[in-house]
């Protein structure tokens, strides 16, 4: 797999067409990161807590079911994100991206991550209220996942880190998010239809539960691609590298170079 550069800022399409090539290249590991976290949390949640395995169809959901559906950007999305971050930064190195050390890295950071967007999204939810700060605040911390993944940022300060990231580039962060959320709509739809008919015509509620299942494995997992490649676009125009530091000379003589892998001095 040939490695692909990170640290350098792209447009739109750039974005995109990087997202999709990723996607193309480590697939099989964004789906099945993106099954582990999504087909049990659907299966309880909707299938069992909501009565979705057994229940008659119904065409729209009810309160309780948008009520629960936070939990998909409040566990699932994250989840899935952080693994993606690992899958991303593997496939952009050259190496084959595996599903176990994806999923070792979402559990670490499981931890930081779950309170940080919690946080992001009480704010979000309060700022929705008028409207338009809600959508400034979904711009700003767009990249939270992202931060508390790759920096450790923690709470606040990943908040704060996001908003330094887009400051400044707020328009061309929506332009991203918008597009990306047309996008995958239209993925989701594409599945959604056909599984909705079926449970229409049958009058059962599982093909529904399939198809949003399926859905959400396959977008997921691409979403969060693009706004990782979003946020190392933004972090390499904020901090552009510098010039590579030099690798220090390896002595030949066998004493110095255990002196110089030690750190310690050889007695006088």
């Amino acid at each position: 797999m040939a490695p692909i550069d990170l640290e350098h800022p792209r447009n739109l399409g750039g974005i995109l067409d990087d997202a999709f090539a990723l996607y193309r290249r480590a697939y099989p590991t964004l789906l099945l990161v993106a099954l582990v976290v999504i087909v049990p949390l659907q299966l309880l949640v909707f299938g069992v807590g909501l009565g979705w395995l057994t229940g008659p169809y119904h065409a729209t959901q009810t309160r309780t079911d948008l009520a629960v559906s936070l939990l998909q950007p409040l566990l699932a999305v994250p989840l899935v994100t952080a693994m993606t971050v690992h899958v991303v930064r593997e496939a952009a190195a050259g190496r084959d991206p595996s599903a176990r050390p994806a999923l070792r890295a979402a559990a670490l950071a499981a931890r930081r991550l779950l309170p940080a967007v919690a946080l992001a999204l009480l704010g979000e939810a309060l700022g929705f209220l008028l409207i338009i700060p809600g959508i400034v605040l979904a711009v700003r911390w767009a990249l939270v996942s992202q931060v508390v993944v790759v920096e450790g940022e923690e709470g606040t300060g990943a908040l704060a880190r996001s908003a330094r990231l887009v400051a400044g580039r707020g328009w061309f962060t929506f332009g991203v998010i918008a597009v990306l959320a047309i996008l995958v709509s239209l993925l989701g739809q594409v599945v959604l239809l056909p599984l909705d008919a079926a449970a229409r015509s049958a009058g059962h509620q599982w093909p529904a539960l399939i198809g949003q299942t399926v859905a959400q494995v396959l977008a997921v997992p691409l979403q969060a691609v693009a706004v990782t490649l979003l946020y190392f676009s933004l972090r390499a125009e904020k901090e552009p590298a510098g010039p590579a530091t030099p690798e220090p000379e390896i002595p030949q003589d066998p004493w110095e170079r255990r002196q110089l892998q030690e750190g310690w001095q050889p007695p006088a």
